[in-house]
């Protein structure tokens, strides 16, 4: 749960789907908080940063990146995010490229990627959590079209 208002949209997005991971897939939900609660963790998806915890089976989402212990810290662009959750990319492969950074111990590494892969396993199988992953595309792939016509406006006015 959010402690915070003022979430950024991934921050929003990403407690959404843990809300639905919670009602349609508990012993998933359980897993992810187990993982969280070895190693928490800090993300940085694009601009945007939160923290990720969990203590008594419950996941926490707060806005910043607000706990000085964190066992990892977590950098990747939303669009390389959405190739992830749509399964056209790995997480390996964007470590490889430098896209995905993660700064942490092997035992952090490990929880991260349990969490992970209980995350997307629940996404093939709840309609629900599917319909909120294509909700955080639509909301990444907006931002990119937003920026664009941004950028066609400057050239606009540099060549005038």
């Amino acid at each position: 749960m959010s402690r915070e208002s003022g979430n950024t949209p991934t921050q929003t997005h990403l407690q959404r789907a843990l809300d639905v991971l919670r009602a349609d897939a508990p012993r998933r939900y359980a897993a992810i908080a187990s993982a969280l609660r070895r190693s928490p963790a800090k993300y940085q998806i694009g601009a945007e940063r939160f923290t990720l915890s969990a203590a008594d089976g419950e996941v926490t989402v707060d806005a910043g990146w607000r706990m000085l212990g964190s066992e990892a810290e977590v950098t990747i662009p939303p669009r390389a995010l959405v190739d992830v959750i749509d399964g056209t990319t790995t997480l390996e492969r964007l470590i490889a490229k430098d896209v995905l950074r993660i700064a942490a111990d092997r035992r952090a590494l490990l929880a991260l990627d349990q969490a992970a892969r209980h995350l997307a396993r629940a996404g093939i199988a709840s309609a629900r959590l599917r319909a909120e992953y294509d909700s955080y595309r639509d909301w990444v792939f907006g931002q990119a079209k937003e920026r664009e016509r941004e950028r066609e406006t400057d050239r606009a006015e540099t060549n005038r």
